[in-house]
């Protein structure tokens, strides 16, 4: 058996799309991950979204998607991790909080059954001025 991946980017047209950056302290552990986050229909105002997840994440590296939704600049991501130690477990976290263009924001970050586990700083990139 092979395993490929394949990674499917679009053109940043819409102003909340780019590569956002995820860092502090969750569960006593360091979190530093990238985003590059799109959106399914531009200029809506609720729209869906997708997002490659890299960098160091709570059960530790992480490379994977993520799926979810901003309601205006306000985001709502789900990552899920497998677990290092066990490969059958996988984690569900749920980001949750509002993006501002250029500027870093607070945004909580739940379980699956929406308990909050903390918050970590959301930095936004400014609006894209070229499509890829």
């Amino acid at each position: 058996a092979a395993t490929s991946t394949v990674r499917v980017v679009g053109d940043l047209d819409d102003a909340r799309e780019g590569t956002y950056r995820l860092s502090g302290t969750l569960l006593n552990t360091a979190v530093a991950v990238e985003l590059e986050i799109y959106v399914a229909d531009n200029g809506r105002d609720s729209t869906a979204a997708a997002s490659f997840v890299t960098g160091d994440w709570v059960l530790g590296p992480i490379l994977e998607s993520a799926d979810g939704a901003f309601a205006g600049d306000s985001l709502t991501l789900v990552v899920e991790q497998v677990s290092p130690s066990t490969a059958d477990s996988v984690a569900t976290f749920v980001i949750r909080g509002p993006t501002k263009a250029g500027a870093s924001t607070a945004v909580g970050v739940f379980d699956i059954d929406q308990r909050q586990l903390g918050s970590l700083t959301l930095e936004r990139p400014p609006s894209p001025s070229v499509g890829r």
